[in-house]
């Protein structure tokens, strides 16, 4: 704006300039019969009035645009940052996992529950199975539903047995008694867990497992929804 006034100034002394050009004579002949200078300056004021107007109305125009682009930015940072929680909140609903002990031999008698590991992983998204220690351990609260399966060649008489583990206690079992023949078991679950609540399968004191290549024993899991 102290552009615009500067500008006015000088076309205003412009004006005046041209009004005092020419002889002295020539300045009283016009002061006396003609004034044709003074519509001059009212014409360059005038139309120096609405170019201001104009400028004034460019200037509103960038301001909005700018307020647009500001909010559009704004737009787009939210955007991004609810894609950001959608692709973290979607990696941790993809939960599964199966795996099978992978030995070829029998586990137990032992005098403790005896945490079993399964070490042969067959599926593991999400990765919260460990199969160094056997555990599950859950991302996020929700409602899984979890199985798991033994084997026990029975070349003597014996019996089989262990639970599934939800934060060191028992939920569900399985049991078998052998007369000199395999036998197997399984049992399954749906549980409400918390974050960081583990789950494993632990052999029972003084009981027997077996496998081979065949895996027949197994854990497995998976979130059935998020709560």
């Amino acid at each position: 704006m102290e552009k615009l006034s500067v500008i006015i100034v000088l076309c205003f002394l412009a004006g005046l300039a041209e009004c005092k050009g020419g002889s002295d004579q020539d300045l009283t002949v016009n002061q006396t019969t003609d004034h044709s200078c003074d519509p001059n300056i009212y014409m360059v004021l005038k139309e120096l009035g609405a170019l201001e107007e104009r400028l004034k109305a460019t200037v509103r125009a960038l301001e909005e645009t700018n307020r647009r682009l500001e909010a559009s930015e704004r737009k787009v940072a939210a955007l991004n940052t609810l894609t950001e929680l959608r692709t973290v909140y979607e990696g941790q609903r993809q939960v599964a996992f199966s795996a099978a002990l992978g030995i070829d031999t029998t586990i137990g008698p032992a005098n403790f529950l005896y945490p079993l590991v399964y070490k042969h992983v067959l599926s593991n998204i999400g990765g919260h199975y460990s199969p160094v220690t056997g555990y599950f351990t859950a991302p996020v609260k929700g409602v899984y539903y979890f199985t798991f399966s033994s084997f026990w060649w029975g070349a003597k008489t014996g019996t089989s047995g262990g639970s599934l583990h939800h934060n060191g206690n028992r939920i569900v079992s399985w049991y078998g008694h052998s007369q000199a023949h395999p036998i197997s078991g399984s049992n399954s679950a749906i549980l409400l867990l918390q974050v960081g609540d583990k789950i494993n399968v632990r052999l029972w004191e003084n009981r027997q497992l077996s496998d081979n290549v065949n895996k027949y024993c197994t854990f497995s899991g998976f979130l059935l929804f998020p709560l």
